[in-house]
């Protein structure tokens, strides 16, 4: 008789508003970045924290997502070229991370934060660059 595995459930964090937070911008962040800085730690913080302390039991990893347009609005010009996407994310871009994270395929990823905003984060545009400015 073959011995069951054991189920793991699983964990998500979604910092909705916070975005992504690491690498490249946190190393020179744009001014005034500290307090949007200081918000997000904790979010990647408590999700390191939930993988250690229930591991074994759930999977815990969270989601920072970049600009996601709800309405599924198609952005071009600047917009879209200062992602290197091309694109301005849509909801269906977190919830396949959802599915994917919360599916067995996801069984090794855990105390993860996934970074999903066409790479946004790495591009440290800033007023300026690419076309884009920051409208006052």
């Amino acid at each position: 008789m073959k011995k069951a595995l054991p189920v793991f459930p699983v964990l998500l964090t979604l910092g909705a508003v916070l975005g992504c937070r690491g690498g490249l911008k946190s190393a020179a962040p744009p001014p005034p970045a500290a307090p949007t800085t200081i918000a997000s730690m904790p979010a990647t913080a408590l999700t390191h924290a939930l993988a250690a302390s229930l591991a074994g039991r759930v999977r815990a990893n969270s989601i920072s997502p970049g600009w996601i347009d709800t309405s599924f609005r198609e952005y071009d010009g600047p917009d879209a070229a200062q992602h290197f996407a091309g694109r301005v994310g849509n909801p269906m871009d977190i919830a396949n991370m959802v599915l994917y994270l919360a599916s067995d395929k996801a069984g090794f990823i855990t105390g993860e934060n996934i970074c999903i905003d066409g790479g946004m984060t790495r591009n440290m545009i800033y007023h300026g660059d690419n076309g884009w400015s920051l409208g006052k």
